[in-house]
Parts: structure tokens; sequence; C-alpha cells
């Protein structure tokens, strides 16, 4: 894999610095969290302080343009990119490799009251004469005027 930086801007307000660059590889498209180590081992940084905002796949070639927002320490990080840390953690491992009994996994049930306690719901009919009475037979509707 071989980054290649093109623009750095430093944004004081956010307290943070803009990259973007291209990394270019072998093979299928490296994974987010691979290309954010990388690219912090690149930029000698901890890996804690970057995050990879984007990603774009350049059609045709073996190439991604990407975007990532260097931090100086971990509390403006966290106060700035709340939503955006979930994407960049490493990822959970596939599902054939070591997995838990389906058994552990379950979540608790929730706790019923018990029946006495519940109150029965009363339930609301709806008279059926009202609908009766908007029913007319063929016989009974009125002749349009001038239909005779």
């Amino acid at each position: 894999m071989k980054i290649t930086i093109t623009k750095e801007i430093e944004n004081p307000l956010m307290n943070r610095k803009v990259v973007s660059g291209e990394v270019v590889f072998d093979g299928a498209t490296p994974g987010r969290y691979e290309m954010k180590l990388e690219i912090a081992k690149e930029l000698k940084l901890n890996p804690a302080l970057v995050i990879l905002r984007r990603v774009l796949n350049v059609f045709g070639d073996r190439k991604v343009i990407f975007e990532v927002h260097t931090y100086k320490n971990e509390k403006d990080l966290e106060k700035i990119n709340k939503v955006i840390l979930d994407k960049n953690k490493k990822p959970a491992p596939k599902a054939g490799a070591e997995e838990k009994p389906a058994e552990e996994k379950k979540p608790e049930a929730k706790k019923e009251k018990p029946a006495e306690e519940k109150k029965p719901e009363e339930k609301k009919e709806k008279p059926a004469e009202k609908h009766e009475a908007k029913k007319e037979t063929p016989a009974e509707k009125p002749k349009a005027a001038g239909a005779e």
C-alpha cells in the first residue's frame, strides 16, 4: 500500500488538521480500519487521534482518495466526532471466527406483570343498524332526471 499526501489544512477553530491524499494498493480494496492505521503510520501519529472521514474509490484503478482529520488530543476528538467514532473502530471478527454459542447471546426476556394486575380491554362495538341503513337496493335508487 502506497500513501501520497496531497493537501494539509490546519483548522485551529476545531483543533484539528485536515489531510487529503490517495492510497494506491494491490489486490482488493483495503478496509477503512486498515487504511486508517497505514495513514496514521505515514503521518507519524497515534491511530486513536486519526478519523478517516472520506474514502472514494477511483473506478477502474487500484486507487482510493481519502480525507482524514487528525487531532492533538482525545478530548477534542470525542467532543467533535461523537457519531463518526463508530465507523473508525476495529471491525468485529467474521461470523466463522470463534463465535460464542447462541445460548449466551440471547437477551433477557422482559418481565410481564401477573395476570390479575392487567386490566381487561373493553371493546367498543359499533351498532350494525347504521351500516344497514346506508345500503340501498337497485329498485329503491332514485332515477336520474331525464333518464326515462
